[in-house]
């Protein structure tokens, strides 16, 4: 009866909240798209009957339901079983993509590549191969990204991030005298940085060689901590209502409890891989 009344999208047994608080009755949770003003025939009851007698119901509103897809800090392993982040998807042609740095995605120096697999709850998932990447040939390395072309059968959200209710609507590049609060998405964390200094050049290991690096950001870590692993995550900052997408991290270090990532801009990595214009 009640699947079939407006707006409802999913119905169930749990613990009634009053106030955002779990209470200790037990009623019948209606999860809505949001709530409304109805006729009386089509408002959901107070309470209904079951086999243990008379129920409260819960009106939750809980918005539209849909698959949760693969979206920027969900983890990813490429080439030589390197694990990193996935950075960022989006739909273009039809299809569906994926960004992540080119050093996680494929062995720059053999170019030897793998299908890139997604790390869900269930287990490594086959999710695309690399379509392209930034070269690794050259004096000094001024980005480090790659795209991968996704399944079909794949599920993606396009431009959003872990843990994030605003979506990816823009881009904007790091300045030395920005104050804001950057961060990046991994699985089940967040870690927060700031005070980028734009870095002339450094030396960063890649698949046991060193690799000079050059014309990059570093961030202060000022919250959760930057592991092996966090490659390829994307460096975003909160604007009015949307995320604003900065770069990709690629490397790191850590002196005396300092932790720093270092990060390469956002829309160098996408002109570099030829992606068209942004469409954000």
């Amino acid at each position: 009866m009640l699947r079939g009344l407006p707006n409802v999208n999913a119905v169930g047994i749990g613990r009634k909240f009053t106030g955002g608080e779990p209470t200790e009755d037990i009623g019948i949770v209606v999860q809505v798209d949001r709530k409304m003003d109805l006729p009386a025939e089509k408002e959901i009851p107070r309470q209904l009957e079951s086999c243990d007698g008379m129920l409260v119901t819960d009106v939750v509103e809980s918005g539209p339901s849909r698959f949760l897809g693969m979206r920027s800090g969900h983890g990813i392993v490429g080439a030589n079983n390197d694990a990193g982040i996935c950075g960022l998807t989006f739909p273009a042609g039809g299809r569906n993509f994926a960004l992540t740095c080119a050093h996680v995605a494929v062995n720059v120096w053999t170019e030897d590549e793998s299908p890139i697999l997604w790390q869900t709850v269930q287990g490594n998932v086959t999710a695309g191969h690399l379509l392209a990447f930034t070269s690794f040939s050259g004096n000094e390395i001024t980005a480090d990204g790659a795209v991968i072309t996704l399944l079909p059968g794949i599920q993606v959200e396009p431009w959003r991030v872990t843990g994030q209710s605003s979506s990816i609507t823009a881009f904007a590049n790091f300045k030395v005298n920005d104050t804001d609060r950057f961060f990046y998405a991994v699985p089940g964390a967040i870690v927060e940085c700031r005070v980028p200094t734009w870095m002339k050049s450094g030396d960063v290991v890649v698949n046991d060689q060193i690799c000079p690096v050059a014309d990059f950001w570093s961030l202060r870590v000022v919250s959760g901590i930057a592991v092996p692993g966090h490659s390829g995550a994307l460096v975003v900052k909160k604007g009015i209502g949307r995320l604003i997408a900065m770069g990709f991290l690629f490397a790191g270090s850590e002196e005396d409890g300092l932790q720093t990532i270092w990060v390469f801009p956002f829309e160098r990595i996408w002109r570099r891989l030829h992606l068209g214009p942004l469409p954000i």
